[in-house]
C-alpha cells in the first residue's frame, strides 16, 4: 500500500510540475508580428534676427508677421 501511496504522491507532483510550467509558458508575452512604425520630423529655430531692406533690425514681430526661408 505505502508503494500505491508513493506512486500516486510521485503522479500528483509531476501533474503539478507540469502544470506550472504551463502556466509559466502561457503567460510569456507573444511578440507582436508586425511592428508599427512611426517618423517624425522636426526643425527648430533659434535667435532670429528680422531685418528690413535696408538692414535695419526689426523690432515687435509676432512669429506669424514672418516667413523664414532656408
Amino acid at each position: 500500500m505505502s508503494s500505491m501511496i508513493a506512486n500516486s504522491r510521485r503522479w500528483v507532483r509531476l501533474t503539478l510540475l507540469f502544470a506550472l510550467a504551463f502556466s509559466v509558458i502561457a503567460q510569456q508575452p507573444q511578440h507582436q508580428a508586425q511592428t508599427d512604425v512611426i517618423r517624425i520630423s522636426t526643425e527648430l529655430v533659434q535667435g532670429v534676427i528680422v531685418l528690413d531692406k535696408q538692414g535695419r533690425f526689426v523690432e515687435s514681430l509676432k512669429p506669424e508677421q514672418f516667413q523664414c526661408f532656408n
